[in-house]
């Protein structure tokens, strides 16, 4: 098990992330987020890299997914000349 102080960061970055979730799911924010994420994933993946964080691992996960699918969606939509 790791200490409280850890357990802390992890679920603050579980937390981050769930909010990264969320303006992944809008095709405005994407670009940006996208932008800036590489800084942010490198102090994520320190941070778990010690210990085991599934919770954190899914969340990462589900981030990724979540801008693939909208990316997937604003180029389909892009090509078939329908508005989101």
């Amino acid at each position: 098990m790791f200490p409280s102080a850890d357990r802390s960061s992890l679920e603050e970055t579980e937390w981050s992330l769930r909010a990264l979730m969320k303006l992944a799911a809008n095709p405005e924010c994407v670009s940006g987020l996208v932008e800036r994420l590489a800084g942010y994933m490198k102090l994520v993946l320190a941070l778990i890299e010690p210990t085991e964080a599934p919770a954190v691992e899914h969340a990462i996960n589900q981030l990724f997914m979540t801008i693939i699918q909208v990316g997937a969606r604003e180029e389909h939509d892009h090509h078939t000349g329908r508005c989101t």
